[in-house]
């Protein structure tokens, strides 16, 4: 009897100490299964911390170029009324309103899931002479940084081409860009070729008639042949477009591409990447509003959706040049809103290529060329009653004449990015007021 439960007892003790396979086995299926959840929740929890850190991140990129343009827009030179002369040696401001419109690009896009319904206005170009408010700009000159108040700077769009197919897809980055170059008419250059001269110097410079490079003054400046990438180009001096890559030329679904692009220095020159809208807009103050057929909105001609709005509810509004080619055969009745006129009025054949606003030259009017083809050289500036109408030199004499004759009043730059791992679409807008205060 005592030996019986003496293996009684050593079985007992035995068993404490001991697991069968079948427990093995589910021990290690329940390790696995927690350490796959473990595993899982640390996967997503490091894919939000990672999109919640681009987001973060882009968002300060949008903040703080926003707050870059809107220190560049802050200092323009130009008094916003056209026809400079080159004595007031006030630079220039140019607005050049590319093909695509958000308008246009919602009407191929809207009830559709395609991605690049986001996309805007992303083709537009800003080109304009400031003046620091704050530090000095800075730049290269023969391999060595030097500073200047003043600048010409250019704010433009390039798309990364990445399937060959000279169009912008929703899957390709689109960058913005931003070039400074300092306004030192000082500097003494020994360059022959303007566009090697612009790769390698942060200076605005134009192409003499002997063929050297010379650098600007902001009087220099207030002629459209003697700004960046025009080097070359006949009147009305508009920029080579190839040497922006394309900045105006396509929209998302009908590109008239341009090759060819300046080898920037990225590191410098690129403010935004995944870019989905840089929309520019000029204040047009006789443009009329609409309200939405549901009475909840007021929109402006730029919007979708204008057409079909009730009206008019006001006037005064940021629009696109030249909206009125999109939204016909309504259109916004402002001053903007049409397209811009004939640089030479007797020479139709001399038409934009864009609706640009441009604060103009008068130079044109005394330069010995006949930009109107009509055998009267300056016939605005030579003390002639040339149309025996309304005295010597009335404006109708002039042989050149600004795409847009208007002052203007202030602008509004929308910028809108999309951050590529989430698609979340990040949107904040730039004014600037330039009427005098």
């Amino acid at each position: 009897m005592n030996q019986l439960n003496d293996s009684i007892a050593m079985e007992n003790r035995n068993s404490k100490f001991g697991f069968t396979l079948t427990e093995v086995l589910v021990a290690v299926v329940l390790t696995l299964i927690l350490l796959g959840l473990m595993i899982r929740a640390f996967t997503a929890s490091g894919s939000e911390i990672a999109k919640g850190r681009a987001l973060l991140e882009i968002a300060g990129q949008l903040r703080s170029t926003s707050e870059l343009l809107r220190s560049d827009l802050g200092g323009v030179t130009a008094t916003m009324i056209p026809r400079k002369p080159v004595s007031s040696a006030t630079g220039y401001f140019e607005y050049i309103e590319g093909i695509a419109k958000d308008t246009t690009i919602h009407t191929l896009k809207i009830g559709s899931p395609d991605p690049s319904a986001v996309f805007g206005d992303v083709d537009d170009i800003l080109m304009f002479t400031a003046r620091s408010l704050d530090q000095p700009f800075r730049g290269r000159f023969g391999g060595q940084i030097i500073e200047s108040n003043y600048a010409e700077i250019i704010w433009w769009t390039v798309f990364e081409d990445e399937n060959g197919d000279n169009q912008f897809n929703s899957d390709e980055n689109l960058r913005l860009f931003r070039r400074v170059l300092l306004i030192r008419p000082d500097l003494i250059t020994t360059a022959t070729d303007v566009g090697e001269f612009w790769q390698a110097n942060d200076v605005s410079a134009r192409l003499a008639a002997d063929g050297s490079v010379l650098a600007n003054s902001l009087g220099d400046l207030t002629d459209r042949a003697n700004r960046f990438a025009r080097a070359g180009t006949s009147f009305p001096h508009e920029p080579d477009y190839a040497l922006l890559q394309g900045s105006n030329q396509f929209v998302l679904s009908n590109p008239t591409p341009n090759g060819g692009a300046i080898n920037l220095n990225e590191g410098e020159d690129i403010m935004l990447s995944a870019v989905a809208a840089f929309d520019v807009r000029a204040y047009d103050p006789v443009a009329q509003m609409r309200q939405s057929p549901d009475l909840t909105t007021g929109l402006s001609p730029s919007d979708f959706g204008y057409a079909a709005g009730l009206g008019p509810a006001g006037y005064g509004a940021y629009v696109d040049l030249n909206i009125d080619f999109v939204i016909s055969p309504e259109n916004g009745g402002g001053i903007f809103t049409g397209g811009p006129q004939f640089p030479a009025p007797d020479d139709n054949s001399i038409t934009w290529q864009a609706a640009t606003y441009c604060t103009w030259s008068a130079s044109y009017e005394a330069d010995g060329t006949d930009q109107d083809n009509d055998n009267v050289i300056d016939e605005g500036s030579n003390r002639l009653d040339d149309d025996g109408a309304n005295g010597p030199d009335d404006i109708v004499e002039f042989e050149t004449r600004p795409p847009y004759p208007y002052p203007l009043r202030g602008i509004q730059v929308t910028l809108r990015v999309v951050e590529p791992s989430s698609s979340v679409v990040r949107q904040t807008s730039v004014t600037a007021n330039f009427v005098p205060e």
